[in-house]
């Protein structure tokens, strides 16, 4: 279901169909709501992601100050050094909108994740909306989302009264 313009809404960049298999797991969640998040198609890679950010989303966020962007990307254990993704992104969103954009990502790859936990990767994503239905981040601090936690612990009073009914 796409949101309601008028109201507060989350629009989520996958990178790519694990990605959104793990959105996907979220969305399964008993206490989630869909009519506050647009889920868009794979973006086709993490390059594609900020690039899609940069050229229509910046826009959407300046046109709109009830939406919200959520990235979701493989750091494909980029984290350090010449090539961490992360300080990529970080630069590209700028400071007016840093309060409403947010990225997610895992260390490597979700099916990297699913493969450790011997998970599919849609329960996956059910299990990571638990942990933020309930105020329960175990599953957040995995070697391969544990970089998650600053970020997650900024989004969490922003876009969990849109997402979930109440706990």
């Amino acid at each position: 279901m796409s949101p309601n313009k008028y109201k507060a809404q989350v629009l989520v960049i996958p990178e790519d169909q694990a990605n959104i298999d793990l959105l996907n797991g979220f969305f399964l969640h008993h206490g989630f709501v869909d009519d506050h998040v647009d889920r868009g198609r794979p973006a086709g890679g993490w390059p594609a992601v900020l690039n899609l950010f940069k050229t229509a989303y910046i826009t959407k966020l300046r046109r709109n100050e009830r939406v919200h962007v959520l990235m979701l990307i493989d750091l494909d254990n980029k984290l350090h050094g010449e090539h961490d993704r992360l300080a990529l992104f970080n630069q590209a969103i700028p400071d007016d909108l840093k309060p409403r954009v947010f990225l997610l990502s895992s260390k490597i790859e979700p099916e990297a994740l699913k493969k450790e936990l011997q998970m599919k990767i849609e329960e996956v994503g059910t299990a990571l909306a638990e942990g933020c239905y309930n105020n329960d981040f175990g599953l957040w601090q995995h070697p391969h989302l544990i970089h998650n936690m600053h970020e997650l612990k900024r989004m969490i009073p922003i876009v969990k009264p849109m997402l979930f009914r109440q706990a």
